[in-house]
């Protein structure tokens, strides 16, 4: 519920997404008299920046999280040696160097269908821990490591976890082939 209005529901991100900076989230409003003139306004006053770039009608029993085929999921390591005080909500700040081809490699053993458990935090709710990664990748732009998996879903905290993982094998901390354990 935002400006009073209990109509907009913000259903495409993840609640454990709203710290480190959800990309591309999807908004559902249920329209009024107004029909889609109203998505706009709804955006106005926001107390995050929004920014609305299209809106189309949905079929009534659409739902922005539960409908999705695939969702992506980026996670962006700031590799150097100093962090940065604007993009701290966003990154994950590392400071010793990474084998960023060792963490691609090693990465791509969890494309496929798997169980996730490993990946799954404490507390998560998922009847079941199976999840299908269509594409995963790791690479280096600049000082940002980007690590990015799409998936059908994912588990309570599983790319921050997979993200972790891969941190500890892009220092040499695990021998390879350690994710296919």
């Amino acid at each position: 519920r935002r400006n009073g209005d209990s109509r907009i529901a913000r259903a495409g991100e993840l609640p454990e997404d709203q710290d480190v900076g959800a990309a591309g989230g999807a908004e559902q409003h249920l329209a009024g008299d107004d029909g889609l003139d109203e998505v706009g306004s709804a955006a106005e006053g926001d107390e995050l920046d929004v920014d609305v770039l299209g809106a189309e009608e949905a079929p009534p029993d659409f739902h922005s999280r539960f409908s999705a085929t695939r969702k992506l999921y980026r996670y962006t390591i700031l590799n150097r040696a100093y962090p940065s005080a604007l993009r701290r909500r966003f990154v994950t700040h590392v400071d010793y160097p990474l084998d960023v081809r060792r963490m691609a490699r090693e990465a791509s053993a969890l494309k496929g269908t798997h169980d996730f458990i490993s990946f799954h935090a404490a507390g998560g709710k998922a009847g079941s821990s199976v999840r299908t990664i269509r594409r995963i990748s790791v690479r280096r732009l600049g000082d940002d490591v980007v690590i990015e998996v799409e998936a059908t879903g994912f588990l309570k905290n599983m790319v921050r976890t997979i993200a972790g993982t891969l941190i500890d094998i892009g220092r040499g901390r695990f021998p390879a082939g350690s994710m296919k354990r």
